[in-house]
């Protein structure tokens, strides 16, 4: 981040990008393809500890090294993270090669392309009425990376100490049909997660790839702008009335599944409306 803001061009936006999509593809190995994968493969139980503890090893440095603060972390303790993370990641590709050859097909189900480019996103995964924002987020810091037919960027933002339970009050004030609380909530998480890239986006199409918590936010039902005074339910500034928003867990995922087409084009999305307004 770091990097993209003294120098806005497109190979600093990549390597940042490529550190969220490392992270959520690590997420997915642990959760999904490498136990899988393990469970076909004869592989013993101690070289399965050892692939996973790496795994945790390089979520947990990764982490910790997208911080930006210095009063959060001293140059000192980047650079010794930083060869901790390095050190990880070689045993964990040696390792996970190691495996590999003794298992053709844990190799096909297990391997991590993060090797992704602006251009890319645009021309196959993206239509040309299409926007995305992918978020990633690190302790209190919140990354926004924003791709755009005619832009990229990314926007950060540090996160407030009551978001987490903003987020609960929004969803609460939904199902309790509280339209005070709605208009208050709804405009502070759009406040927080959306208002830096809102602006960077000019298509009709959005694409959302959350990141932890904020896949619990309902951003179709999100508050963009002032409403008007006793406007009722129905006649919002919703964040849908602005774009047709799809979801989906990561770039790369996106690219490799074969129903992406059907993915993004099939969406339904539901806001509140009451009988009182």
């Amino acid at each position: 981040y770091e990097k993209f803001i003294r120098l806005p061009d497109e190979d600093n936006f990549t390597y940042a990008l490529k550190l969220s999509e490392f992270v959520k593809a690590i997420t997915v190995l642990e959760n999904v393809k490498k136990h899988s994968a393990l469970s076909l493969a004869k592989i013993p139980d101690s070289e399965k500890e050892k692939l996973f503890s790496l795994q945790k090893t390089i979520g947990y440095y990764s982490r910790l090294l997208s911080y930006d603060d210095n009063d959060e972390l001293s140059d000192e303790a980047k650079d010794e993270y930083g060869k901790k993370l390095f050190n990880a990641r070689m045993k964990y590709d040696e390792l996970n090669r190691a495996l590999a050859e003794k298992n053709p097909a844990y190799k096909e189900t297990t391997k991590i392309d993060v090797d992704i480019s602006v251009s890319e996103i645009r021309d196959s995964l993206l239509d040309e009425d299409q926007s995305a924002v992918e978020y990633f987020m690190s302790g209190k810091e919140l990354y926004s990376f924003v791709v755009a037919p005619d832009t990229f960027a990314v926007v950060k933002q540090i996160l407030p100490a009551d978001f987490e339970p903003e987020i609960e009050r929004l969803i609460k004030s939904v199902e309790n049909d509280n339209y005070a609380e709605f208009i208050k909530s709804s405009q502070s998480v759009y406040g927080v997660v959306f208002a830096g890239a809102d602006s960077l986006i000019s298509t009709p199409r959005l694409l959302i790839i959350n990141d932890g918590v904020l896949g619990y936010i309902p951003y179709d039902i999100l508050l963009y702008k002032e409403p008007i005074e006793n406007a009722g339910y129905k006649n919002l500034p919703y964040l849908i009335k602005k774009y047709s928003i799809g979801y989906a867990y990561s770039f790369n995922l996106l690219r490799s599944s074969a129903d992406f087409d059907d993915a993004v084009s099939n969406f339904l999305g539901i806001a509140p409306f009451s009988k009182k307004n």
